[in-house]
């Protein structure tokens, strides 16, 4: 009986296998087995778990084999793959080969094994929906990837967790939101009341004194209780207003899902946690914004920690992002309205693009930026 038997290479970027094997799962049902060709640190970091976790979201019981070769070593993939050969495939498999993943040396050992046999092998490159046939060669080798990938199924595929319950959830509405942007953008906010409810940010609930009640009143605010401040609402006027309008943005020209968009976002992985303010998948691509009123809170640059936070997520999670900063600073630009060059020189080593009130305020601007991410494109 023919079946199919698909092959992945294992390696710390595990997004091209998982999108791989939805789009061959959902082409081709009758896969028999999977088989993980990996290596013992990559399998030590749980990289083929995530895989299959983030491939086949609560149902992980598949029909799978992992062989863990000698990443540098062809003689050892080849006797690796051999045995294996013996063992579990049958003269009628087909063989369905995604080289995307693993080292070069296993992208030639699987390659040079496979081509021998009743295969097909594939290459997916990064960033673009598509996966290309390699073998045997063909004039239309090109091959459109349909699947679309949930922005939780992604944090899965690499083994991080998102501890935030309910990450579509906003404080306010979006008119009033914005309503808040335009007080903010027009210098219509007592900024003196708000740095003095930024130091009650940790308070779980603040009983509102005149000056408060005033300004609340004065902007149209209105608490959940009467007299009384809490956590989420000291929260949302100390800057989280700001993080759900660069939400808003994201879903009003984008056109996003709840699947595929998160605020206030905290995710773990290994021991080691961090939040960010918009998280969002779009055609199978990260992105992230981190999103600041201002860029310095005394002498602490803001900027500089936010930069770094950013790079965090390929540093410490191992993700490939498109990060933005988000700033309403009116110190961001010189005399003549161009970004400063230390601040550019910063944001563009770090692959980050900054974008201000002098984008965010004008709407050919903004539907540039937006247009820009819908076709895959980052002008840092």
């Amino acid at each position: 009986m023919c079946c199919n038997v698909l092959v992945s290479l294992v390696s710390d970027h595990t997004i091209p296998n998982v999108l791989f094997i939805s789009e061959m799962e959902r082409e081709r049902k009758d896969i028999r087995l999977y088989l993980f060709v990996s290596t013992d640190r990559m399998e030590k970091k749980g990289k083929t778990n995530s895989i299959i976790h983030g491939s086949y979201p609560g149902n992980s019981e598949i029909k799978k084999d992992v062989i863990k070769v000698i990443e540098d070593s062809i003689e050892d993939i080849n006797s690796k793959l051999e045995e294996f050969a013996k063992e579990k495939l049958n003269d009628g498999d087909n063989l369905i080969v995604n080289l995307t993943g693993g080292t070069k040396i296993m992208s030639i050992g699987v390659y040079n094994f496979f081509k021998e046999r009743k295969s097909t092998i594939f290459y997916l490159p990064i960033g673009k929906n598509i996966y290309k046939q390699i073998f045997p060669s063909l004039k239309q080798r090109e091959h459109k990837l349909n699947f679309r990938i949930s922005l939780k199924d992604y944090f899965i595929s690499y083994g991080i967790d998102i501890k935030s319950r309910d990450i579509n959830r906003t404080m306010k509405d979006k008119e009033y939101t914005e309503h808040l942007f335009r007080k903010f953008t027009n210098n219509e906010l007592d900024m003196e009341i708000i740095d003095g409810l930024r130091k009650m940010r940790n308070k779980k609930q603040i009983p509102l004194e005149g000056e408060e009640s005033s300004f609340l009143n004065k902007i149209a605010f209105r608490t959940e209780e009467e007299g009384f401040l809490n956590k989420k609402e000291i929260k949302y006027l100390t800057g989280g207003w700001f993080e759900e309008y660069g939400y808003n943005l994201v879903r009003e020209h984008i056109q996003l899902g709840d699947d595929k968009i998160g605020l206030d976002v905290q995710i773990s992985h290994a021991g080691t946690q961090n939040e960010f303010d918009v998280i969002f998948i779009h055609e199978n691509m990260l992105y992230v914004i981190e999103c600041k009123t201002a860029l310095k809170d005394g002498k602490r640059s803001l900027l500089i920690d936010t930069l770094y936070k950013l790079s965090a997520l390929k540093r410490d999670f191992g993700l490939f992002v498109n990060g933005y900063l988000f700033t309403l600073d009116r110190n961001l630009r010189d005399d003549e309205g161009n970004i400063t060059r230390d601040y550019q020189n910063r944001a563009a080593l770090l692959g980050v693009r900054l974008v201000d009130s002098a984008i965010l305020d004008d709407e050919k601007e903004l539907n540039k930026l937006f247009e820009g991410i819908k076709g895959g494109k980052k002008d840092v």
